[in-house]
């Protein structure tokens, strides 16, 4: 308990990303405008880049690019024959 769940970044930056992308909210004002498709939003650990389209007044598709990082590193051992 007290701690945020590792998933509410994400879950914020997605919902930001949609928030920046309709027109008339208050994170559309503020944003600063840039020549990509997607938004650069700054956290507690780095920046992550998010992308979002409306359509027609709603949400239609909300895009979150990660990094990849490493999940595993070991050896293997092959017995020779």
């Amino acid at each position: 308990m007290g701690q945020l769940h590792q998933a509410m970044p994400a879950t914020s930056a997605i919902a930001l990303a949609a928030a920046c992308a309709s027109e008339g909210t208050l994170p559309a004002q503020k944003m600063i405008r840039g020549c990509s498709d997607h938004f650069l939003l700054g956290h507690c650990a780095g920046i992550i880049a998010v992308a979002a389209s409306v359509r027609d007044g709603g949400i239609e598709q909300v895009t979150l690019f990660r990094t990849a990082r490493t999940l595993m590193r070991g050896d293997v051992l092959i017995p020779k024959r």
